[in-house]
């Protein structure tokens, strides 16, 4: 039986793979061992960065297995968004740069999981999909403005339009569309070049970014004054 979530580390790289295949839906287990294991992963001082993907080819993720997902109340449902919403912000939250190496079609929960990651490589196959307005729940327009302009985000979430890889990458949420047999190779050649880099100044880039992304711009210059004063070792940890 596949694991839940297969964690490797070498080098400094983590390679954290959705192993649910074919379509890699997730179960309350597995947000589980998303928050669990995310969180650990940034914790572990020797992790530079993580590289994140799917089993096989055909879905990095394709949402959530509803099956396993049953919510009669509306405080059942609320509890199932929240849950959600912890594995999405544990991704996000990472101490360390994620890679999203999304491998085939990414849908509902997969889009939520690949806008929370860092950057983005995806193959040729990948496909992002909002089906949300199809079943009368909320698009999850917070994670998609991480990925697309605001009106393309609006007509995507209105009409749940499928997008391509290439067609994403035209927004410039994909840093590159590669062959399918290239996806790995051409996430843990940038996850190289990022490990590289002094781990405790990687991770005050990833802190800084995450907390300056949605404040305004004197709001965001305080705090990037206070860590550069912080990386110069003139503050102590903010």
């Amino acid at each position: 039986m596949p694991e839940l979530l297969n964690v490797k580390v070498e080098g400094h790289i983590a390679v954290v793979t959705l192993d649910h295949p074919p379509l890699n839906l997730m179960t309350p287990r597995h947000l589980e061992k998303i928050i669990s294991e995310f969180n650990r992963l940034g914790a572990d001082e020797q992790v530079s960065v993580v590289v994140f993907t799917g089993a096989g080819e055909r879905a990095f993720c394709a949402g959530g297995d509803h099956r396993m997902f049953v919510a009669r109340t509306s405080q059942e449902k609320e509890a199932r968004q929240q849950f959600w919403w912890a594995a999405e912000s544990a991704i996000r939250d990472c101490a360390v740069p994620v890679i999203g190496a999304i491998n085939g079609y990414a849908g509902g929960g997969g889009v939520l999981f690949a806008a929370s990651c860092d950057i983005l490589i995806a193959s040729e196959r990948a496909v992002f999909d909002i089906p949300e307005i199809n079943a009368g729940v909320l698009a999850p327009f917070w994670s998609l403005r991480r990925l697309l302009p605001e009106l393309k985000m609006r007509s995507m979430a209105y009409t749940a339009q499928r997008l391509t890889a290439h067609e994403m990458q035209s927004f410039g949420s994909i840093e590159k569309v590669v062959a399918p047999e290239e996806l790995m190779p051409t996430a843990m050649q940038l996850a190289r070049r990022i490990a590289e880099k002094d781990s405790h100044t990687l991770r005050i880039h990833k802190e800084i970014f995450n907390r300056t992304e949605y404040l305004g711009i004197t709001e965001s210059h305080a705090l990037v004054m206070d860590y550069s004063r912080k990386l110069s070792g003139l503050l102590p940890d903010l």
